[in-house]
């Protein structure tokens, strides 16, 4: 592999990485208040 293939190989990982980190990070954000919400609605009909 010459230097500069290796080069982008490795800017396309990174990018890929960055990428995935950005999006499990969204999706955490979005998951948390959902699991919350169905969490006090489950909560609620077993207490209720």
């Amino acid at each position: 592999m010459k230097t500069k293939d290796r080069l982008i190989v490795t800017l396309h990982a990174l990018m890929i990485s960055i990428l995935l980190f950005w999006l499990t990070n969204i999706l955490f954000v979005f998951a948390l208040p959902a699991l919350g919400f169905v969490y006090t609605l489950v909560g609620g009909k077993i207490h209720g």
